[in-house]
């Protein structure tokens, strides 16, 4: 089989007619290979070079063992949910953990409403929200008080973060929903937007983010040797 190294910046142009794209690094370096990946309909094989490495299909000590059966084809694959996200209607981004929208520097709270299908979900006045897919479930969602799931499901976590109303808690959407985030009119209103924990947006007044399921979907090599709650019990240090 052809081998291909890539050093720089990935794209789904360099991964047309692979069969398979093999990840070194940690969770952020797999998530935005598994997006590219995934437009090119590519599976990947995360090779864990970080510290938890939930999005990894081995860690580097143990990939020697596994390389035959990768070349073997002894695995199965795990599709994961990507959400759609832009701004005003704007471009999509490919979204495989989650959306944050967060008040940042900003001293105040901020003004959040929901509107799920256009309907009216909810209002109130935090330092941000999350919304994760199951995937993301036990990154920051987590961290913010959000429930935990299983990573090959399907929904929409959104978890506020440090709320002033202590009535308003975690929710999850069905995945089919479209999800629309507006921000507040005051006029010295400041916030930011990250998707992935990567690309940062600073939001003016009145800016509205829609989410929804993406037509592409990330696929993870399984080995069935990592255990979703064994990496779990990991983090929470149990």
């Amino acid at each position: 089989a052809d081998l291909k190294i890539v050093t720089d910046i990935i794209t789904p142009e360099k991964l047309n007619g692979s069969d398979i794209a093999v990840v070194l690094g940690g969770d952020g370096t797999i998530i935005r290979a598994a997006k590219c990946a995934a437009l090119a309909n590519v599976p990947v094989c995360g090779i864990n070079l970080g510290k938890i490495g939930f999005l990894a299909s081995a860690d580097v000590e143990e990939f020697s063992s596994l390389a035959d059966d990768l070349l073997a084809g002894n695995y199965k694959l795990d599709k994961r949910m990507i959400l759609n996200a832009s701004i005003n209607e704007g471009s999509n981004r490919l979204v495989l953990n989650d959306i944050a929208v967060l008040r940042g520097s900003y001293p105040k709270m901020i003004n959040i409403t929901m509107n799920v299908d256009g309907e009216h979900l909810d209002t109130f006045m935090a330092d941000g929200v999350v919304v994760a897919t199951p995937t993301g479930s036990t990154a920051y969602s987590l961290s913010a008080g959000g429930p935990v799931a299983m990573p090959t499901m399907e929904m929409m976590l959104v978890t506020p973060v440090c709320a002033y109303d202590m009535h308003t808690r975690s929710m999850v959407l069905p995945s089919e929903k479209t999800l629309s985030i507006s921000l507040g009119k005051d006029r010295n209103f400041k916030a930011e937007v990250s998707f992935d924990g990567n690309e940062n947006v600073l939001l003016s007044n009145n800016d509205t983010i829609k989410i929804s399921k993406s037509e592409y979907c990330a696929k993870l090599v399984n080995f069935g040797s990592r255990s979703f709650y064994g990496v779990l019990r990991k983090k929470l240090g149990r």
